[in-house]
């Protein structure tokens, strides 16, 4: 058992990942740190911004938890200040603002801002477009009841819905050439009845897919076990932002606020 003393002298990781995100990278995380280690080396240090909800320009509210907009957090403050280091850019989960009164223009226009954020300080970034083929197949049912449990004060209806994802799907095309980054797409074998998040045992095989360019596309196959996923998918939990409001009180964390027995740091937004 490493002890804290232990773990506050450990070398600084000399490389850095940034993952910028919603709904799939809370529930994929203990996928995901592993397939990072895998892809960009380790120890890291991993800057984290996710949440069920999470959207660009809107606040999210989810059960009661509320985060700011991706594009108003902590993070960008703190950026500026870290040393300079090979770093490595995941951005992923695009389109929630739509559900938030955006239009696809102003979701393009929010995710091109991010990524030119993000540009200059990245040696591989990535951006993943959306499960367009497997969104396309959701029904006006289905789509009404998942807006009425994450989005209730939405009023997007199911067309305008379908159409604005089509639009951002078209609109992401363009991102590589735009920006100097890698545009990777999901595959629709990895979604079931609900289509924007990937199944649970899918999510090595879809984080590996998109973080294939930062390894140079050099296929890396994880040894984490089930169960260590598991552990790894308790202690997210533990995690807390630099901020949030739960249950009408605002919290903050200080970052990093983890750091884990390989000695990679986490800052969490």
């Amino acid at each position: 058992m490493t002890t804290d003393a232990e773990l506050a002298n450990l070398p600084e990781p000399p490389r850095r990942v940034i993952v910028v995100g919603a709904s799939n990278v809370a529930l994929g995380i203990d996928a995901l740190i592993p397939c990072c280690h895998d892809y960009w080396g380790s120890p890291l240090d991993f800057f984290l911004v996710g949440g069920h909800g999470r959207a660009l320009r809107h606040g999210s509210h989810v059960l009661g938890r509320v985060l700011p907009p991706v594009l108003q957090c902590q993070i960008w403050e703190e950026l500026p200040r870290q040393p300079a280091k090979p770093t490595a850019v995941l951005v992923t989960d695009i389109g929630n603002d739509l559900l938030y009164g955006a239009s696809s223009e102003e979701v393009l226009e929010a995710s091109k801002q991010l990524v030119a954020r993000l540009t200059p300080l990245a040696d591989r970034l990535v951006v993943t477009g959306l499960p367009l083929e497997s969104v396309s197949r959701i029904s006006p049912t289905w789509y009404y009841r998942f807006r009425r449990w994450a989005f209730p004060s939405s009023s997007l209806e199911y067309k305008q819905a379908i159409e604005g994802a089509q639009s951002i799907h078209r609109g992401l095309a363009r991102f590589p050439a735009q920006f100097n980054c890698y545009l990777m797409m999901p595959m629709p074998s990895w979604y079931g009845l609900d289509p924007v998040h990937v199944k649970r045992r899918y999510y090595l095989d879809a984080w590996s897919r998109f973080l294939a360019p930062w390894n140079d596309f050099r296929t890396r196959e994880s040894k984490t076990s089930r169960r260590q996923r598991t552990s790894r998918w308790r202690w997210w939990m533990r995690l807390k932002p630099a901020e949030r409001r739960w249950r009408r009180r605002d919290w903050s964390a200080i970052q990093p606020c983890h750091i884990d027995p390989r000695g990679s740091r986490y800052w969490v937004y």
